[in-house]
């Protein structure tokens, strides 16, 4: 008699819950492909880009906030939050592709012996 009344519970529940959670499937399959489609150029990856449009919403907003406080800074903030937004968004890190483009061509350092070779004297 229990049993019985247990399974009409977690056949409730589940008849309940199954529905949401196939609602949230699709919501969540909508949202990865159409916030951080996959770019072919995209030299960041997408936990990078989700992390960057996060921390770039937050600090773009607090930027607009302190807008008439601390107008300096506040632009400053705006600025940085906006290029962390676009960074995200598109998924291209101007920063990075600077610098591995410039380890790409740098050429290899060789060790140069020195001129003058150090002199020892004997005691």
């Amino acid at each position: 008699m229990i049993n019985d009344e247990i399974k009409k519970v977690t056949d409730t529940v589940k008849d309940t819950l199954l529905p949401i959670n196939d609602e949230f499937k699709k919501a969540a399959n909508t949202l990865k492909d159409t916030l951080l489609p996959d770019n072919p150029n995209a030299n960041v990856g997408k936990t990078d880009r989700i992390i960057s449009v996060g921390t770039g919403a937050y600090i773009f907003f607090k930027g607009i906030t302190n807008l008439f406080s601390h107008p300096v800074l506040a632009l400053t903030e705006a600025g940085i939050g906006a290029a962390l937004l676009h960074r995200g968004i598109t998924g291209n890190c101007s920063i990075k592709k600077i610098i591995e483009d410039m380890d790409e061509t740098e050429e290899p350092t060789v060790a140069l012996a020195h001129p003058y070779p150090s002199v020892v004297t004997p005691l």
